[in-house]
């Protein structure tokens, strides 16, 4: 049952950063890699997908209307997250130095 509610959770994020040009497409494909470490526990997905869902709503608003706070919040998870994904480390590591999570 586990493994379902993962595979929805997966979905759900995915369908929801669809529509963000380059970020949604990056942030598309970390959660892609992290959905397929084995290094991560089934929590640790769950909690990278769901910072992932944070970020694309937050970017998905009016840059005036965004909560940097909790942008800078959730890419810290995030990041904290992909660094237990050591199996598929080299292949995050380009999403990883494109975005720094700051305001710009």
């Amino acid at each position: 049952m586990q493994i379902y509610g993962q595979a929805i959770a997966t979905d759900n994020a995915i369908q929801n950063i669809g529509q963000m040009g380059n970020t949604g497409t990056s942030l598309r494909e970390i959660a892609t890699l992290l959905d397929q470490s084995l290094d991560l526990t089934a929590r640790q997905r769950l909690d990278g997908l769901r910072a992932i869902e944070a970020i694309a709503s937050e970017e998905q608003k009016p840059e005036a209307r965004r909560d940097w706070k909790s942008i800078v919040d959730w890419g810290d998870k995030l990041l904290s997250i992909s660094a237990h994904a050591t199996d598929v480390a080299t292949k995050l590591a380009p999403h990883q130095s494109r975005h720094s999570f700051t305001k710009r």
